[in-house]
């Protein structure tokens, strides 16, 4: 997204192909499908570029994972997800990927966002995934330089 005319934001909610680890692990480079995803974290990378984490949502229930968070009804709503599906954000695994750079962040992928509060309550379980040695990684490489030449 070269011409990126917004900012994104914690707690945003996109549409995105989310590679699962499993799905990474199986020789895949990108998801199968776009599904709303949380960018729960900002960090800067090595070059000064802004890296967004990305954490998935899912209507799979998450029994027995501690690393879950099912989505209330009113977040739902915040982030223009369906109020009919259990949904769970789960923060034992994430994306990176870079936005300015990303083939992904288009403003009509902004689906919505969850409110301050429960984006920290995800921060959190992120946080204590990681802290736990739980957390799985995968970095996009989509990226609009690799292609244009």
């Amino acid at each position: 997204m070269t011409n990126q005319s917004y900012e994104i934001k914690l707690g945003d909610v996109w549409r995105f192909p989310y590679l699962w680890k499993r799905e990474e692990r199986a020789g895949d480079t990108e998801g199968r499908k776009n599904r709303p995803v949380v960018l729960v974290l900002l960090i800067e990378n090595s070059k000064g570029q802004q890296e967004a984490m990305l954490v998935p949502v899912t209507s799979q229930p998450q029994t027995g994972n501690p690393f879950a968070v099912e989505v209330p009804d009113i977040e739902k709503k915040r982030a223009g997800l369906d109020l009919r599906m259990d949904l769970w954000v789960v923060t034992d695994e994430h994306n990176i990927d870079t936005p300015r750079q990303s083939y992904y962040f288009e403003p009509s992928g902004r689906m919505g966002a969850f409110s301050p509060a429960f984006t920290k309550k995800l921060q959190a379980s992120k946080i204590a995934a990681i802290k736990a040695r739980k957390s799985a990684s995968v970095r996009c490489e989509a990226r609009i330089d690799n292609y244009v030449k």
